[in-house]
């Protein structure tokens, strides 16, 4: 997947640059999400039943193996719309209430074959991942937030499109966040701050490889034959061949500066960082949805940032019927 196309130090005209006031309120919400109807449930079903009948695996399903016939080509559009659009979409209406885990997990990564390749979410290569609160120490080494019920600040994910579905919603909190990276960067220009723009190019931003978070003077060695640096820099703006990409993970960036052997941040990238994150989170760009059960939301992880608010998950019985 390639980003915008762009001039270096301009702003980028287009879809991706929108504000949230475009998207709020009920008479918008025709512009960014694909509710499913019942001729949609069921070829959802046709192809479950397909699957299951056949003892397909999941792990080795192929778009051929779960045929949409009219709701393939409206997932389509929606892939094109988060690539070529502005950058993300909500599907509503997925049945997870009445499907079992396998069915959910089965259909789920169906309509992923038709967005794309499927990639490993973390470096134990699992396709299908959960977030959620599973009781982990946010304050221990390795423990990465969305194991947690804290915050999980403004971020890309590694893969081009990235794909939530949601099974349960928070009790309280748990509030999406979503913004147009390329609007915080044609936001920065506009307010005359094209310094912020230069460094947020060219400093160095470091980001862990290969999903290694060691000390920089560590070496990350898989194979014991191809030996590589732990950490890598990545600037957020990316121009290459006249096209634009954001990669921004602030919690890496400061997660790097505990090891006392990583260089410092100039007070001008300091800045850059702050200003960049006030943009994201202010009023006139952040666009705030709470994912309800069987809400699938994708994001163009090239041209969007997603956030998390802290939440409270529910019970899962009510009190007294924890035997249950």
């Amino acid at each position: 997947m390639q980003g915008v196309d762009v001039e270096p130090g301009t702003i980028v005209s287009g879809p991706n640059d929108w504000r949230a006031a475009d998207f709020r309120g009920a008479e918008n919400e025709h512009k960014w999400q694909l509710v499913l109807q019942e001729q949609d449930l069921q070829e959802i079903d046709s192809a479950l039943a397909s699957l299951e009948s056949r003892g397909v695996r999941i792990e080795d399903m192929t778009v051929e193996d779960f045929p949409l016939p009219t709701l393939g080509p409206k997932l389509v559009h929606v892939r094109d719309e988060v690539i070529l659009g502005k950058g993300f979409h909500l599907i509503r209406n997925f049945p997870v209430q009445r499907l079992s885990r396998w069915q959910t997990v089965a259909a789920y990564h169906g309509f992923g074959l038709y967005w794309g390749k499927p990639q490993a979410q973390n470096a134990k290569g699992h396709l299908v991942g959960h977030i959620k609160a599973i009781g982990t120490d946010p304050g221990l080494e390795g423990v990465r937030p969305y194991t947690t019920s804290i915050p999980h600040g403004y971020h890309t994910d590694n893969s081009d499109i990235a794909a939530l579905l949601c099974l349960h919603d928070a009790e309280e909190g748990g509030v999406n966040n979503w913004v147009s990276s390329i609007a915080v960067h044609n936001a920065l220009l506009r307010r005359g701050r094209k310094d912020l723009v230069e460094v947020l190019t060219t400093g160095d931003y470091w980001l862990p490889a290969h999903n290694v978070w060691g000390s920089p003077s560590d070496r990350w060695d898989a194979s014991g034959s191809h030996p590589g640096p732990t950490w890598v820099s990545t600037p957020p703006f990316l121009y290459h061949n006249n096209r634009l990409s954001v990669t921004y993970k602030e919690g890496a960036y400061y997660y790097y500066y505990k090891f006392p052997d990583a260089p410092r941040f100039t007070p001008l990238q300091e800045e850059a960082l702050r200003t960049f994150t006030a943009l994201a989170m202010s009023d006139e760009l952040r666009l705030d949805h709470k994912l309800a059960p069987g809400d699938i939301s994708l994001v163009n992880n090239l041209t969007m940032l997603h956030a998390k608010t802290a939440f409270k998950t529910r019970p899962l019985h009510p009190p007294g019927e924890a035997w249950k």
